[in-house]
């Protein structure tokens, strides 16, 4: 963010760290309740198919609003102090960025289609590893600022996928207990790596809060300190 001034920028990063965090832990809750649902409906004597797509789909909305509420406030927040100049550059580079995640996210999503049962779960796994290396490149890029913690998701994420290939190709799996156990891997990772790294980037938008804090507030007492100096 060269066009936006020094303390912009820190709010920018700090609003958006936050509403990375928010989103990241939303969806690894509404993965898992949506797991837990699917499983105890399968259980159930007389399991109803439509009840389980409507909870899921339920949940695709409220994990939507989420992410587009938290990324939108995070927006109105950080243009709130920017001067015009600021805003319309600001406003460029994010429709850029949006652009930029959208197609990546169908790039990576879309081979899906293309693989058999036991390879669409590492499919899944590695597909979100891409949307998670096209999230942090583009920030990287365009805003200049690299949010680690996303970096080490997307590849936490290809090695799941990585390994759950290897495994699949070395044993010759294709039956449907293999496929289950790929699908549980994936699943299980996603919740597992999603959360940890919303939860890493809420703790490190609180310290990052926190330590802005502290610079402000020695600032203020600096001209007090000076000043009692002066009476001594």
């Amino acid at each position: 963010m060269k066009y936006a001034r020094e303390h912009i920028k820190r709010y920018w990063v700090f609003e958006y760290r936050r509403a990375l965090g928010v989103s990241l832990i939303t969806f690894a809750i509404a993965l898992s309740v949506g797991i837990v649902f699917t499983v105890l409906m399968s259980n159930m004597a007389l399991p109803n198919p439509i009840d389980n797509m409507m909870f899921w789909a339920l949940l695709v909305i409220f994990t939507s609003l989420v992410l587009v509420s938290s990324f939108a406030n995070a927006h109105i927040l950080s243009v709130k102090y920017m001067n015009i100049e600021e805003h319309i550059q600001h406003t460029k580079y994010v429709g850029g960025w949006l652009t930029i995640l959208v197609l990546g996210a169908i790039a990576f999503m879309l081979p899906i289609i293309f693989f058999n049962n036991i390879y669409e779960p590492i499919m899944l796994t590695f597909g979100f590893g891409g949307i998670f290396w096209v999230l942090y490149l583009s920030v990287r890029f365009l805003f200049k600022y690299s949010y680690y913690e996303i970096a080490i998701g997307g590849t936490a994420l290809w090695a799941v996928a990585l390994l759950s290939a290897v495994s699949v190709m070395a044993t010759n799996a294709s039956s449907a207990a293999a496929s289950s156990f790929t699908l549980f891997i994936s699943i299980i990772s996603l919740i597992i790596v999603t959360g940890f790294i919303g939860m890493s980037l809420m703790v490190n938008a609180s310290n990052e809060f926190a330590h802005e804090f502290k610079i402000i507030n020695k600032t203020l007492q600096e001209p007090h300190k000076n000043q009692a100096r002066r009476h001594r």
